[in-house]
C-alpha cells in the first residue's frame, strides 16, 4: 500500500515537469535530474517510514506476552488452508476478538486527545501514528500510596508516566485496554472501558456490580485474563517483583483452544492419500480433537476449561505452565473444579475460604446455584440432565453454525433443544406448563433456565436446569422463573400455583412476600444483584407482556440514584422502554445530586404521562385504584433494603 501511494505521488509530482518538457524539450536533463531527486527523496522517506513501523512492531512484541509456538501449537492461521469454512465461521465470533493486539483495526474507542477522570485523577488518551497511548499518574506510585494509607488524589503533583496501550479485551458489549508497565511483560488495565451501547468511555469499576467506594486497583492481564482469553496462556509472573514473562500460543480463543495442538495434525495430513482415506471411511482423525465426537461429558469439559469456577492444583505449576488441560482429557484431573457445599463436598473449600472469605457469595446464590456470567459449565454440571450423561454444551450451542450473539446452534432455539431428550413432552407441553401453547410461559427454557444469572450489565439464563421453587426464592433470595415473568404477582401467588399444579410443599413466607408483588419487592427491598435482575426483567418483553408495563416506572425510578452504578445503568435501559420515557435524558455516572434530581424528574414524568387507567394496579403493586403510588409503603420497603455489600465476580 505504501509503495502504491509513493508511486502515485511521484507520478503526480512529475506531471508538471513532463508538461513543461513537452513545451521545452531542451530541459530534459533538468527534468531527469529532478525526477531522480524526487524518487530518491521518496524512497528514503518510504524506507524511513517502513523502518519506523518495523521498529514499532518490534517494540510492541517486546511489551506484550510472548507468542510462542512450542508444545505443538501452530495458531489458527495454519488451519485456514484446509478448513476455510470453519475458519471463517470462527473468525466472525466474539471468541476470536476476546483479546487482540492494539491497533487501528482493533481499538474501538476514540483516543484522539480524550481526557478522563478516575478516582480524582486525570488520564489523557492520545494517538501517535498507529500507537495508542495514555498519559497518566504513575500506577505503581498509586498502588504504593494506597498501601501506605494515603489518598493518591490528594497529592498536588503526582508523578506521571506515558504508557502505550498494547492489548484489548472485549468486542461485543464493551472493550477494555491494557498498557505496558516496564515490569517485563506485565500489563495493567486502563481504569476505563468503552461501552458500546452508550458509545462512551466509562470507569471500568462501574461496569460491574461491586461495592462503591473501593480503593483504586489495576487489574493485571497476566494473572486475571491469560488463563481464558488466550490459547495456552502461561503467566510466568513473579508476585514479589510484579515482573512477568508471560507466554501465549495465540491471543483470543482460537482453534486450538477447542481442538488441541495441531502441529502433528498438519504434519501427517500433508499426505493427500491419508486425508482422502479418512474422509471416505468417516473415521476420526486421532491427531486432532473434534468436540462433536467426544462423549457429552468430555465435550462439555472443552468449554468448561474456561466457562467454570476452578482453582489450579498446583499454584506454582500453573504460574509456569498454565492449566495442564488438553481437549478430550479429564478437566477434573487438570484443576480443582469448585462446587458449592450445598451441591457437593469440596475438599479444598476450607483452604479457599481461609484465603477468600467472600468466595461463595461472590459466585453463588445461597442455594448453591451459580449467579455470575461466564461460568455456565459449573452451573450445567449440577443439572440432572448433565448427570444423566446426555447433555453437553453442544446440545444447544455451536461455534460454527450459530449467531455469534448467543451461539445457539441452528434449530436449537425454542423448545427444540429440550425435546431432543424429553420427546414425551412434545405433544403435551401446554398440559405440563399450564400455559397456552406457543406462549412465552410455555417455553421450556423460560421456566427451567430463567435469567437468574448476572453479567455484562444484563440478566443471563442460568445453566443449571431446575424447576421454579417459591421455597428456594424465600430461603436464598434467588428469583424464580414465575415471578421473573409475573413481576406483578406475589411470591405467595407463585407458591400456591406451584403447590396446586405440581404438588410442591406450602412455604411459610414473610408479610412482604405475601402482600407485595415480586417486582416491587425485589426492586425496593432486594440486594444489589436482585435489584439488577429485577430491573432487567422490567424491560424484558415477555415479562411486560405477562405483567403489564404502565406501572413499572416508579420502581425503576427508585434505582436511578442507586449506590451501584451498574444497577442504575440497567434501570435506565429498562426505563427507556416504557411509555413516555423514550429519550429520557439520564447519565448513570452523574454526581449524586444530579442522580437524585433524575429520580425525582422520572417520578414526575410518570405522573404526568401515565394513562388514565393503568394496565395493572392494586395493593400488591403499592398503587391504589386512582393510580397513585402508596408512598408510605414504598418508603418502608426502601428503608428495609438489603444494603450488604455485593461483589459479583463475573
Amino acid at each position: 500500500m505504501e509503495s502504491a501511494v509513493f508511486i502515485a505521488a511521484l507520478a503526480l509530482g512529475l506531471l508538471p515537469l513532463v508538461l513543461w518538457w513537452r513545451r521545452a524539450p531542451a530541459a530534459l536533463p533538468v527534468i531527469a535530474a529532478g525526477a531522480l531527486l524526487c524518487a530518491t527523496a521518496g524512497a528514503v522517506a518510504l524506507r524511513s517510514r517502513t523502518a519506523r513501523r518495523v521498529q514499532a512492531h518490534v517494540e510492541l512484541a517486546s511489551l506484550i506476552p510472548r507468542q510462542v509456538s512450542d508444545k505443538r501449537f501452530v495458531t489458527s492461521d495454519k488451519c485456514r488452508a484446509c478448513h476455510p469454512g470453519e475458519y471463517a465461521t470462527w473468525h466472525r465470533t466474539y471468541h476470536r476478538t476476546m483479546t487482540q493486539v492494539a491497533s487501528p483495526k482493533t481499538v474501538v474507542a476514540p483516543f484522539d486527545d480524550v481526557e478522563l477522570v478516575a478516582h480524582g485523577m486525570k488520564y489523557r488518551l492520545h494517538r501517535r501514528g498507529d500507537e495508542f497511548r495514555v498519559d497518566m499518574p504513575d500506577p505503581i506510585w498509586i498502588q504504593k500510596e494506597i498501601e501506605l494509607g494515603r489518598d493518591p488524589s490528594a497529592a498536588s503533583d503526582p508523578p506521571r508516566v506515558n504508557r502505550r496501550i498494547v492489548l484489548t479485551t472485549g468486542s461485543h458489549h464493551m472493550q477494555f485496554y491494557w498498557f505496558e508497565t516496564e515490569l517485563g511483560r506485565t500489563l495493567f488495565q486502563l481504569p476505563f472501558g468503552f461501552l458500546f451501547e452508550d458509545d462512551r468511555w466509562v470507569t471500568a469499576e462501574h461496569t460491574f456490580i461491586q461495592p462503591p467506594g473501593l480503593p483504586q486497583t489495576f487489574l493485571v492481564w497476566n494473572t486475571s485474563c491469560i488463563k481464558c482469553h488466550s490459547v495456552e496462556g502461561r503467566p510466568r509472573h513473579d508476585f514479589r517483583t510484579g515482573i512477568s514473562d508471560a507466554q501465549v500460543a495465540e491471543f483470543g480463543i482460537a482453534c486450538e483452544a477447542c481442538h488441541g495442538p495441531a502441529e502433528e495434525h498438519i504434519r501427517v495430513n500433508r499426505d493427500p492419500q491419508r486425508r482422502y482415506r479418512l474422509h471416505l471411511s468417516g473415521e476420526p482423525d486421532p491427531t486432532i480433537v473434534n468436540p462433536a465426537r467426544l462423549s457429552p461429558k468430555r465435550s462439555a469439559e472443552v468449554c468448561g476449561r474456561c466457562h467454570s469456577i476452578f482453582f489450579p492444583k498446583s499454584v506454582q505449576g500453573y504460574n509456569q505452565n498454565g492449566v495442564p488441560y488438553r481437549p478430550g482429557e479429564s478437566l477434573d484431573d487438570a484443576a480443582h473444579m469448585a462446587r458449592h457445599p450445598n451441591k457437593a463436598e469440596m475438599e479444598f473449600l476450607p483452604t479457599v475460604l481461609e484465603q477468600f472469605p467472600e468466595f461463595l457469595p461472590e459466585r453463588y446464590w445461597d442455594d448453591g446455584m451459580v449467579r455470575i456470567a461466564g461460568r455456565d459449565f459449573s452451573a450445567m454440571r449440577e443439572s440432572p440432565c448433565y448427570a444423566s450423561g446426555r447433555l453437553s454444551c453442544l446440545s444447544c450451542h455451536s461455534m460454527h453454525d450459530a449467531d455469534p450473539n448467543d451461539m445457539l446452534a441452528a434449530g436449537r432455539d425454542e423448545d427444540a433443544a429440550c425435546l431432543q431428550c424429553h420427546e414425551s413432552y412434545a405433544d403435551r407441553i401446554p398440559a405440563h406448563t399450564r400455559h397456552e401453547a406457543g406462549s412465552e410461559g410455555s417455553k421450556c427454557y423460560n421456566c427451567h433456565m430463567p435469567h437468574a444469572t448476572y453479567g455484562i450489565l444484563k440478566a443471563i439464563r442460568n445453566h443449571e436446569i431446575d424447576s421454579p421453587s417459591a421455597a428456594i426464592s424465600h430461603q436464598s433470595g434467588r428469583p424464580n422463573a414465575c415471578n421473573l415473568c409475573h413481576l406483578d404477582k406475589t411470591l405467595a401467588w407463585t407458591a400456591k400455583h406451584l403447590s396446586d399444579w405440581y404438588g410442591q410443599e406450602p412455604v411459610a413466607l414473610d408479610d412482604d412476600e405475601r402482600t407485595v408483588a415480586a417486582g416491587p419487592l425485589l426492586l425496593l427491598r432486594g440486594a444489589a444483584g436482585q435489584r439488577a435482575l429485577a430491573a432487567w426483567h422490567a424491560g424484558w418483553g415477555p415479562a411486560q407482556q405477562a405483567s403489564g408495563r404502565d406501572w413499572l416506572a416508579p420502581y425503576l425510578a427508585e434505582l436511578l440514584n442507586d449506590p451501584y452504578a451498574a444497577v442504575r445503568f440497567v434501570a435506565k435501559r429498562s426505563l427507556l422502554k416504557l411509555p413516555g420515557f423514550d429519550g429520557f435524558d439520564y447519565d448513570f455516572l452523574a454526581p449524586m445530586e444530579e442522580l437524585n434530581l433524575s429520580r425525582q424528574y422520572a417520578l414526575e414524568l410518570w405522573n404526568k404521562s401515565k394513562p388514565a387507567k393503568l394496565d395493572r394496579s392494586g395493593p400488591e403493586l403499592l398503587i391504589d385504584s386512582a393510580g397513585r403510588v402508596q408512598r408510605d409503603r414504598v418508603d418502608r420497603l426502601l428503608g428495609r433494603r438489603d444494603n450488604r455489600p455485593v461483589n459479583l465476580l463475573e
